[in-house]
């Protein structure tokens, strides 16, 4: 298992990239991407989850908590995956990308 910590706004950004994904056209795809997409389908419907609850338990002394999340070793391969294909759209989000996706290469390795 890997396990990922993240604050607020880090899952954030991971939601919307996961969000992002699923536009895609998958009817195309080859049979190992829609492996990918499965998976990073339950990997978006696990952050939303853990977001909302994280959300409902937020207050102004709290704000800077962090959240854990384990991966297993597959999840955690489609999700550095997908992260390395992303670009955000600001330099904040570049960044909370790059450094998400080189820590789950770290802990892969």
């Amino acid at each position: 298992m890997i396990k990922l910590k993240l604050n607020k706004e880090e899952l954030i950004i991971l939601i919307g990239v996961l969000r992002g994904h699923a536009g895609s056209d998958r009817a195309e795809s080859l049979m190992e991407m829609k492996v990918i997409y499965s998976i990073l389908d339950e990997l978006q419907l696990k952050f939303e989850k853990k977001f909302l609850d994280f959300q409902s338990e937020a207050n102004m002394f709290n704000s800077k908590k962090t959240t854990s999340f384990k991966l297993a070793y597959y999840q955690a391969w489609a999700l550095m995956t997908l992260l390395n294909e992303t670009e955000g759209p600001g330099e904040f989000e570049y960044n909370i990308i790059r450094m998400t996706a080189n820590l789950l290469y770290q802990k892969l390795a």
